[in-house]
C-alpha cells in the first residue's frame, strides 16, 4: 500500500499519485544522513496513519496483526 504524507504526518494523496517519478530520484550522498534522521522522526506517525487507512479501507480490523516498514522518505521543496 502506498501512503504519501506531508510534514504534519497527514495523508497527501497528491504525492501517492506521483509513483514512478519519485521512485526514479536518486539522493545526493551529502544530504542522505539528514533524510535518514528525518525519516526516523516520521516513522511512528506514518505507521499510525497506515493503520488508520488499513482499518478505514476494511483491510484489517481491531483483531488483525500485521507488520509494516516504511521504505522511503522523499522531500519535495517548492521553489
Amino acid at each position: 500500500m502506498r501512503v504519501g504524507v506531508n510534514e504534519q504526518c497527514e495523508r497527501a494523496p497528491r504525492l501517492e499519485k506521483l509513483r514512478d517519478e519519485l521512485l526514479s530520484i536518486m539522493p545526493d550522498n551529502a544530504i542522505r544522513a539528514f533524510w535518514q534522521s528525518k525519516a526516523a522522526g516520521y516513522k511512528t506517525g506514518i505507521q499510525e496513519l497506515l493503520q488508520r487507512e488499513l482499518r478505514h479501507s476494511g483491510i484489517i480490523d481491531d483483531e488483525t496483526t500485521y507488520s509494516a516498514v516504511p521504505l522511503a522518505l522523499i522531500g519535495i521543496r517548492q521553489m
